[in-house]
């Protein structure tokens, strides 16, 4: 498939809505009227251009934020709505599938590594 680059733009312009805006819950609705993209292609050329979908892409995002955050000193309570998540639960259940450790007990090892 070969997609303008314009076409491209306008996938990478939503990478920068949804990085920007971690808290909001968008949907692909609200994003391809936003980038003024086609649902079926704003997916299609999201997924080349970044090489994973739009729902994985917020979520390693959230959690990349969330670590500088919990790195900043900011309470788990308070970074949680700040990325985006209703519950601690949820969140620690996010963290822990993708970094294979709870929030706590990477913040714990980070204290170790610099102190």
């Amino acid at each position: 498939m070969k997609w303008s680059e314009e076409e491209m733009d306008r996938a990478k312009q939503a990478a920068v809505i949804i990085s920007s805006c971690l808290h909001i819950h968008y949907n692909i609705d609200e994003l391809s009227k936003k980038v003024k993209l086609p649902v079926k292609k704003l997916k299609s050329i999201f997924k080349y251009v970044f090489g994973v979908g739009m729902y994985t892409y917020l979520k390693e995002k959230r959690m990349q934020r969330a670590k500088v955050l919990m790195l900043e000193g900011k309470s788990i309570k308070l970074i949680i709505p700040e990325i985006g998540y209703e519950s601690e639960s949820n969140f620690c259940k996010a963290f822990r599938k993708t970094f294979q450790e709870t929030p706590a007990g990477w913040k714990r090892k980070q204290g170790q590594k610099t102190g």
